[in-house]
């Protein structure tokens, strides 16, 4: 994800014209972890009561495709290395505990792909199924696995769902992604206890360059459109006429002035009007915040940008 402002508005401005339909009673808060400077909390300490967090994104299974097993780097406390044969560090044990430990109290975790500079991509269909296979396998419910003694670079841990935070599109190719979304969808079909998602990342401007391929050939449970740093345009009629048509839309923002371009940055207080404005149409998820340690470097009367995001969510105003 690329590291804007109240032009959110204008964007969000055709929601009022939505058709309704049932949704909860207040947004959800979306974080990203463990892509940033080192500086994030365990991971089970931003699903601790008071955080306000509904859903932790996990950044980033970065390389994976052209018939490579994932791989990735979590660098936050503790981190965690995953090579393609995958063997871990010593960290990513306590990350497989502390997901067990989010979702018991309510929060949703995904695992996300891509992210800016990754070196993933699927080139075909057979790669694309390939790689969701590995996914499944290595992060899904071990139970339903198709390899029962392949690598676990979480334990006996299972993630929500997948993120696709694609920011490359090399040769067009990421129009095989939809041969990824049907596979997972298949693997996890027999695990019928739990109820996972797709959500993704997309930039702001359209036509989107490198994830559009992929809204209009299947359908996302949410999309976090990164609002920031990229100017804004009409996503709400865009995807109606798209396989995503019923997703929820998240508004995507800076967590602090070093997430993002400096001038993307939204302070609390602002944001709460847009919110109160917004929050009740049907489209509306909630906000996206990249990312955690960032969050952490505010100190608002005590409240950190996520403590005062899901004030804004709850009450209408900041804390």
């Amino acid at each position: 994800m690329k590291t804007t402002s109240l032009a959110t508005t204008i964007a969000f401005a055709s929601l009022a014209m939505a058709t309704p339909m049932k949704r909860d009673s207040a947004g959800k808060q979306v974080m990203y972890w463990g892509n940033n400077n080192g500086g994030a909390r365990s991971l089970a300490s931003y699903c601790a009561a008071g955080q306000g967090i509904d859903i932790i994104v996990l950044s980033f299974i970065d390389g994976y495709g052209n018939g490579n097993a994932p791989s990735g780097f979590f660098n936050a406390n503790p981190s965690c290395t995953i090579a393609t044969d995958g063997s871990t560090s010593a960290g990513c044990a306590q990350i497989g505990t502390d997901i067990t430990t989010c979702q018991a109290n309510g929060i949703q975790v995904l695992m996300s792909i891509g992210g800016g500079g990754g070196s993933g991509s699927v080139t075909s269909q057979t790669d694309a199924e390939s790689t969701a296979t590995f996914l499944w396998n290595w992060f899904g419910n071990q139970a339903y696995s198709t390899d029962s003694s392949g690598p676990r670079p979480f334990g006996d841990a299972r993630v929500d769902g997948f993120d696709l935070d694609i920011e490359a599109n090399p040769n067009g190719a990421n129009v095989n992604y939809q041969y990824l979304v049907a596979k997972l969808r298949s693997l996890w079909s027999q695990d019928t206890s739990y109820s996972y998602v797709i959500s993704g990342a997309p930039q702001c401007p359209l036509p989107e360059a490198n994830m559009g391929s992929m809204i209009e050939s299947f359908a996302f449970d949410y999309l976090f459109v990164q609002f920031y740093n990229n100017p804004q345009d009409d996503w709400v009629t865009y995807l109606d006429k798209t396989p995503s048509a019923n997703a929820k839309m998240f508004i995507g923002v800076p967590a602090s002035t070093a997430a993002a371009n400096s001038v993307s940055y939204v302070a609390p207080e602002d944001l709460a009007p847009l919110v109160n404005e917004y929050k009740s149409h049907p489209k509306f998820g909630g906000l996206m915040e990249w990312e955690a340690s960032q969050s952490d470097t505010l100190n608002d009367n005590g409240h950190n940008f996520a403590q005062e995001i899901r004030c804004i969510l709850d009450t209408g105003s900041t804390c």
